[in-house]
Formats: C-alpha cells, structure tokens, sequence
C-alpha cells in the first residue's frame, strides 16, 4: 500500500537514551476514481494516548490529504474518534479555515473485531469541492428530512445538474462477474462482506449477482442520489439506506451526490456515542 507513493501514512515516535520508539501511526488511503482520501487505521501506544501523539498524526494526514484530493472521510468507532474530530475541527478555526465536518451516516457491520460493529462515517469537503456539487433536480433528499439536514450543514448553494445515467457507481475493478443483464465489478473483504462497485446492467444485473452470493453476511453499493426508482426497487431486496455521500461521484467538472444502500445481519454499536448516531440516522433513513 505505502510503496505505490499513493497513500499517506505518518508515524510518530519518541526518542530516549534507548533511542526512538513507535508510539502512534495514522494512514490515509486514497479512492483514485472519485479523487478522496479514506483516513483512519491509527493506532497510539497506550501509554501515550493522553498526550495527543494521534491528534498530531491526524493533522499530518488531512494536511496532505486535504492538498492531494476533493474529500476526506472515515469511519469513527468510539468516542475517541469523535472528539478528535471535534478537536479537528477547533483547529481549523484558530488556523482561519473553516470546513464542515458532518456524521453523514453509518455502516451497519461492514467490519468485524469481536462481533459486526455499527461505525459512524464522518465526511470533510473542502471549500472548491463545495462549489462542484450539483443537487439533482429530483432526488432522494426531497423524501428524507435527514439528507436535506446532511445537505444544509455543507452549505451547499443548490445548484442543478445532470447526473450519470448508471444505476450503481463506484470503481470498475480487475474483479468483475459476467450475468446474463451485464457486468458486476465488486471487491471481496474478509468475513463474508462484499463491495458492489459499478454495475453494467442496472437493478437486474445486482439481482443476478446476489442470486449467486447467498454467503455473503454485508453487501454494500452507491447510488447517484436521483435514482429514486431503483433506489426504492433496492429497498424491496432487503436493503436500507445507511449513508448519504453528498459530492461523492465526478461527472465532468462537476461532483454528484449518491446515497449507500445495504443489506446487512446484526450488528452492535461498541459506544454509546456512535450508538445514539446509529439510532438518529436509522429512524431519519427509514423515511426512504
């Protein structure tokens, strides 16, 4: 990952008369086809976890990042995460730079520690990436008071656009499976958890996909924001609307927003923090 020169990872060390010792990291990956940057996979030595050593990576990370792609964004897992990124957010206040940081959602088990974890995803857009974003002229957001509120707290000016025709967006991966409606290109994650990207085939071509994924525990895709039919055909297959991604996709000079459909076992929030997010967007998505 860190060899190919397109990821970012910081560490940080402390140095004694034994010489330096590892106390903490941060990486950011970066999501070549929509020009983001994923921040996370930090880890701080216990011993130094009261002495911001993983605020102090973090900041190295989203500098570059912020420099090196349109939106940054992650996972958060606990309350730790969460006030880091309000510490975040005071930062870029003293240094005069305000960007919004919004909870934009949550992903139902995607990542198994000991049971399948509910973690809440935090997206960051920067100033130029805010201006791109075009809203569709009939979307999703008009159904679910919560999206317009995810909407609203980005400061967006409203303006339309025309978003893609494809069904399902995302990367069109080396992994890929042929049915009789098209093409399915899709990553494999360890237990049983699956990545639908693009899809050639629309709403028929998924179904023959999943037909033949009967195993899989998580499965998860992205739909441009104003693809309210299939969204909804989606919905009678067992899947829910998790997370709203607003300027996720890139059309042109532009940036479209796509909602995260997905279908998904049981899963537990592992703080109470994240659990009150978890239970705000469950009943704020049901609307859809």
């Amino acid at each position: 990952m860190i060899k190919s020169g397109k990821h970012i990872w910081y560490l940080g060390f402390v140095e004694d008369e034994q010489g330096k010792k590892l106390i903490g990291s941060m990486a950011g990956e970066r999501h070549e086809w929509n020009n983001s940057f994923e921040i996370g996979k930090g880890a701080v030595d216990k011993e130094f976890r009261s002495k911001h050593v993983g605020f102090g990576v973090f900041i190295k990370v989203m500098d570059e990042a912020k420099i090196r792609s349109d939106l940054q964004w992650g996972y958060i897992r606990n309350i730790g995460m969460v006030g880091m990124l309000e510490v975040y957010r005071k930062y870029m206040e003293s240094i005069g730079e305000e960007r919004p940081i919004m909870m934009v959602g949550y992903v139902p088990g995607k990542f198994k520690v000991r049971d399948r974890e509910n973690h809440a995803i935090g997206m960051i857009l920067n100033n130029e990436t805010i201006e791109r974003r075009i809203a569709p002229e009939s979307g999703i957001q008009h159904h679910c008071p919560i999206i317009e509120k995810i909407i609203s707290g980005f400061g967006f000016d409203g303006r339309v656009g025309e978003y893609p025709e494809s069904v399902f967006v995302g990367p069109e991966r080396d992994k890929f499976v042929t049915v009789n409606s098209g093409e399915v290109f899709y990553e494999e994650l360890p237990d049983n958890t699956i990545i639908v990207n693009a899809v050639n085939g629309g709403v028929p071509a998924l179904k023959e996909f999943l037909s033949e994924m009967k195993d899989a525990e998580y499965i998860e895709t992205a739909m441009p924001a104003d693809k309210v039919d299939a969204i909804r055909e989606l919905s009678r297959e067992g899947f829910g609307a998790h997370y709203y991604q607003p300027a996720w996709g890139i059309i042109g000079d532009d940036r479209y927003d796509c909602l995260r459909m997905v279908r998904h076992k049981e899963s537990v929030s592992v703080d109470d923090n994240v659990a009150r997010m978890v239970e705000e967007f469950t009943e704020g998505f049901s609307d859809i």
